[in-house]
């Protein structure tokens, strides 16, 4: 009789295993982890002016000089456009990338350019 208890105690934490398992698997637990990817705006040009990013990084552009622009050229469809001045008085623009695609942008006033890239790979 003993043997038949612990045969059915194992088999119904065999049980609570698996469920636990597939519940997982269910409604994909994973762990998300968003980055902060900056860049500088000074001396005629962005720093880097070329990045991969995830969707949902959040791209952070710092001034460091002058007086410049981070102007949205092509971007994807699911994005928002925006320009936004660069000098002392507004020295920070924060942007969360929404989706895959090519984000291009550029200062207005100089035409110095920079491009972020979402690749469908992305993780």
């Amino acid at each position: 009789m003993k043997i038949i208890k612990n045969t059915q105690i194992f088999k119904k934490q065999l049980l609570y295993f698996f469920f636990a398992i597939f519940a997982g698997l269910l409604f994909n637990i994973t762990a998300t982890r968003a980055d902060v990817i900056s860049i500088t705006v000074g001396n005629m040009q962005f720093t880097p002016d070329s990045v991969t990013a995830s969707a949902g990084d959040t791209i952070k552009w710092t001034w460091i000089s002058g007086f410049h622009t981070t102007t949205s050229t092509t971007i994807p469809g699911c994005a928002t456009a925006w320009n936004a001045s660069m000098d002392s008085a507004d020295d920070t623009l924060i942007y969360i990338l929404p989706c895959i695609g090519t984000y291009n942008y550029k200062c207005t006033p100089h035409g110095f350019t920079g491009v972020i890239t979402v690749p469908v790979t992305s993780a």
